[in-house]
């Protein structure tokens, strides 16, 4: 009878010993795996803004490259005097360069606000908020 009751509570105690364990292993197991994929997640959120960042970066740099040349095709040859004398023509013709160039234009209508954010999908809120 001794060795049935101490077999019992030793089958009692590893069944409180797996109580606990298990549930936190089944926990770390489950932060682990959230754990890898928020990193992953991130790493993608990262590089996708990265090259929106390039992209809009070698925009930037084409744009400056492209007035430069145009502003020394305009002054080429003209002397430094000259340049001075007839500063307010030149001024004019950089004036009509600048409105040439492409300017992005808001798609949206007067009085609605467009809430964007990478997580959310573009909603449109009118008016005053309930």
């Amino acid at each position: 009878m001794q060795t049935a009751q101490r077999n019992s509570l030793r089958l009692l105690q590893w069944m409180m010993a797996a109580s606990v364990a298990l549930p936190l292993a089944l926990f770390i197991f489950a932060s682990t795996v959230s754990y890898v994929s928020i990193h992953e997640t991130a790493d993608r959120e990262i590089e996708r803004t990265l090259d929106v960042a390039h992209e809009h970066a070698l925009k930037v740099f084409e744009t400056i490259d492209r007035s430069l040349s145009e502003i020394a095709e305009i002054i080429r040859g003209i002397p430094d005097e000259g340049i001075r004398s007839r500063e307010a023509a030149l001024h004019q013709r950089l004036k009509q360069l600048d409105l040439r160039r492409e300017r992005p234009r808001a798609r949206q209508q007067p009085g609605v606000a467009a809430a964007r954010h990478r997580l959310f999908r573009p909603r449109l809120f009118q008016g005053a908020c309930r």
